[in-house]
This record gives structure tokens, C-alpha cells and sequence, in this order.
């Protein structure tokens, strides 16, 4: 072991860090404006026929998700669903 820099398990015992992803579906009532997808973080927006509007992409974190859902709430969209799909994005440092 070198001791010339910092402790690092991940060095030492091989380790790996796995960060979590996380692609969300979200659909709420109405029709969102398409411009609205930036404000929304990037997540993509698509149409139903039932006057229902589906968000889908990745959101990185809770605090992410937590924004997003603050933002709904203040422009009082009704939530119909909320659907995580998680992938795992394996890093080796």
C-alpha cells in the first residue's frame, strides 16, 4: 500500500461504486406545452388521447425528483402516476 496519498478502499479492497440511475414515467392530466420539457429537467413530453400527458427520462437524484414534483404541484397538475424503472451504471475507481 502507498502511503504517500489518502486511504481509498475502493483502491484497496477493489471495490465498486454503483451509482443509481433512475428513468422515470410520469403522467399527470392535461396537455403540457412541449417547451415545458427544459423547466421539467429535460424530461421528454408525449400526448395521450385522453387529455393525459406522459413525462419520461432520467432523473439522477431524489432532490431531482423532489424538484420536479414541487414544480407540478405549484402549477396544481394532477398526478396519475409516478413509475421508476432503475438501471444500475457501474463505475470502477
Amino acid at each position: 500500500m502507498n502511503l504517500s496519498h489518502e486511504w481509498n478502499p475502493t483502491e484497496m479492497y477493489g471495490l465498486r461504486i454503483t451509482t443509481m440511475s433512475t428513468r422515470y414515467h410520469i403522467r399527470v392530466k392535461g396537455h403540457l406545452d412541449l417547451s415545458w420539457s427544459e423547466w421539467f429537467e429535460g424530461l421528454k413530453i408525449s400526448y395521450e388521447p385522453d387529455g393525459v400527458s406522459d413525462l419520461f427520462g432520467t432523473i439522477t437524484d431524489q432532490a431531482e425528483l423532489i424538484g420536479i414534483l414541487a414544480k407540478m404541484h405549484n402549477l396544481n397538475l394532477e398526478l396519475i402516476s409516478l413509475n421508476p424503472e432503475v438501471t444500475e451504471i457501474d463505475q470502477k475507481h
